[in-house]
């Protein structure tokens, strides 16, 4: 298998494919001037010197050494070697509450943006775990599915907003079924869920939704990102910009709290456990920590495992090629002219 390592270098080689063609344009135009001046037998004793395979070499050369040092400046990598790879892990979908109250800044910078600091983080402690992405508010949907790429969920994380999910409203029962239906049947392999949320939950049936995860041997961890004393709502322009709070029906500002009892509640009702958020991050990483007792299943992968640089045969025959060009003469050597006149003496 070939990659290249800096791709970019691979438009350089249009400047020898033009080369070529404007050199092959040429030559006709050559040919036909040279005869309006005189016929190509008088050449000879016009320019006894002169030797158009030797011109014509030499341009071949250097467009040829063109092409050559295009190819080893994008440096061409060979995977040299293929492993099998055995994992260990289980299938984690990390569900996050993206409703308007995430935007609630008793944690800063905001619940949300910790959110999703912390989680990446929590990504990149992952060995061998299968992790998924479901945002959720008024509905929840998959956002990615289960990978072993860990960059790509990163990139998914960071696309996380409060005006992602158009439906308004907070359904823990929707988030935590979204992840049972995502999760596919395999036996023996362990299964989490990480919820993520300030523990608001507008529907009800969060206690339904966390019984049938019991049911499928599927353990749910809480956390509680928010703080007890809460803090309002934010409302932003379109710009981000801040421009008030967030108000009930008779116009008082709404305070979002933590709901710590529901959260805990949904935890022990699968076997898991719930953490209060903190400005540290720490539970996140305690999360990972309670999931080691889990059921884990070995993968096998077949992968490339070393990619080698092969731009030096390139560079070398450039090299060789531009010398060799700068060292034949334009034209018939004295030594070619001598042998010719003694035989026409």
């Amino acid at each position: 298998m070939i990659r290249w390592r800096e791709p970019l270098w691979l438009f350089a080689l249009l400047i020898p494919a033009g080369l070529l063609l404007w050199d092959l344009f040429l030559r006709k135009s050559r040919l036909m001037r040279r005869k309006q001046f005189a016929s190509l037998s008088l050449w000879e004793t016009i320019a006894p010197d002169r030797s158009d395979s030797m011109r014509r070499l030499k341009r071949w050369l250097f467009i040829i050494s063109l092409l050559f040092l295009a190819i080893g400046l994008a440096n061409p990598q060979v995977g040299t070697r293929y492993e099998e790879v055995t994992r260990q892990g289980i299938d984690i979908f990390i569900v996050v509450d993206v409703s308007k109250s995430m935007d609630t800044e008793d944690i800063r910078p905001s619940r949300l943006i910790k959110a999703r600091y912390e989680l990446s983080r929590f990504l990149q402690g992952l060995k061998g775990d299968r992790v998924g992405i479901i945002p959720f508010a008024g509905t929840a949907y998959s956002l990615m599915p289960l990978t072993l790429d860990y960059s790509a969920a990163a990139m998914f994380l960071d696309i996380l907003e409060t005006d992602l999910i158009p439906n308004p409203g907070t359904n823990l029962e929707a988030a935590i079924g979204t992840a049972l239906d995502a999760f596919p049947y395999e036996e023996g392999r362990g299964q989490a869920i990480i919820l993520v949320s300030d523990g608001e939950d507008h529907e009800g049936g969060a206690l339904k939704a966390a019984q049938k995860a019991a049911e499928k041997n599927v353990t749910i961890y809480t956390l509680g990102m928010a703080l007890s004393k809460g803090d309002p709502i934010p409302l932003t322009d379109e710009e981000g910009n801040q421009i008030g709070w967030k108000n009930d029906d008779e116009g008082k500002v709404i305070t979002s709290k933590l709901n710590e009892d529901l959260l805990r509640q949904i935890a022990n009702a699968t076997g898991g456990s719930y953490f209060r958020a903190t400005q540290g991050g720490e539970e996140f990483r305690k999360v990972y920590k309670h999931m080691f007792g889990m059921d884990r299943k070995e993968l096998e992968a077949r992968r490339i495992t070393d990619y080698e640089d092969r731009f030096q045969p390139f560079l070398i025959i450039a090299l060789i090629l531009l010398l060799l060009e700068f060292i034949l003469p334009a034209g018939k050597t004295k030594l070619m002219l001598d042998n010719k006149f003694r035989s026409h003496s």
